[in-house]
């Protein structure tokens, strides 16, 4: 089995490679005969390749130095999510429904808003919630708080998608009215609540930028700033030691072009030529991360 891993086989590389210029996205996996002849023969091996490609892509690394390019692309670039804590409310027979709904990143936040209304709000019979977390939604949780399964986390959840939200905690506290409502009458009563506060809500695009590390000799720093400028490349950390060290946020989906337009402004060329030519002497570049502006 060690032998089918073989480096002639397959091979991954850091996600940017930034000496030739080329910081592709997009998922690029290389067999060559040899291994595509056993993928055939061996649906297990096919299994544990696949395994490993997903750890080389996460990882963004390989020891080989000569080891070709993990691209990874079709991530989103920007997300939509609300500015601000709202509040409204919705009343059915009695019973009053009170909608809030508050931007949050992570799963800590969203519950510990949770449980401060549950401390305001504690005489209220229910505490109902649902929240959508992730660039790309992926991450999400309903619940109904006692009430019948299914009619109020779910329709909460899903005006938070209707509205194409992410980033974002609903809840709708029920102080009851003497009436039952039914089931059609709890969906419609937490729907409109969460939709209430969700479209009073002021609703905000969020660009998702990946960064890199600008490791560079201080004989480059005026062509360097001048194109960062020009680019608007923001900058968000710097330290400057006995060479210059900057961290870059660029759009992603942009990248790619962006690098390609510095390395042009450094080295005093056209895009066209840079594309064949290696970053000036002087300069390094890694990627660093990701970060939401």
């Amino acid at each position: 089995m060690k032998a089918f891993f073989d480096e002639q086989m397959i091979k991954t590389q850091t996600i940017y490679t930034c000496g030739q210029g080329n910081v592709n996205r997009g998922v690029h996996i290389y067999f060559n005969e040899k291994s595509h002849k056993k993928l055939n023969k061996n649906i297990l091996n096919g299994l544990l390749l696949l395994f490993w490609i997903i750890r080389g892509c996460l990882s963004g690394r390989d020891s080989n130095p000569n080891a070709y390019l993990c691209r990874v692309s079709e991530l989103p670039n920007s997300f939509h999510t609300i500015a601000a804590a709202t509040e409204a409310e919705f009343k059915d027979r009695g019973s009053r429904f009170l909608g809030y709904a508050c931007p949050v990143q992570h799963e800590e936040e969203a519950m510990a808003f949770v449980e401060s209304l549950r401390k305001e709000h504690f005489k209220a019979r229910h505490h109902c919630y649902a929240w959508r977390l992730g660039t790309g939604g992926d991450r999400f949780r309903a619940n109904d708080d006692g009430e019948p399964s299914g009619t109020a986390g779910r329709p909460m959840l899903g005006r938070i998608d209707a509205a194409g939200l992410t980033d974002v905690v609903v809840v709708v506290v029920r102080y009851f009215g003497g009436t039952l409502l039914g089931t059609s009458g709890l969906i419609n009563a937490y729907r409109e609540a969460a939709a209430a506060a969700l479209q009073a809500a002021t609703v905000i695009e969020k660009v998702i930028e990946d960064t890199f590390w600008l490791d560079f000799d201080y004989a480059l720093m005026p062509d360097l700033m001048q194109a960062l400028k020009k680019w608007d490349m923001h900058i968000l950390a710097q330290d400057f030691t006995d060479r210059g060290r900057m961290r870059i946020g660029l759009r992603r989906g942009q990248a790619s072009d962006q690098l390609l337009n510095l390395k042009a402004a450094l080295l005093k060329v056209s895009n066209d030529e840079a594309a064949g030519m290696d970053w000036p002497g002087g300069m390094t570049i890694e990627s660093g991360g990701v970060v939401f502006v």
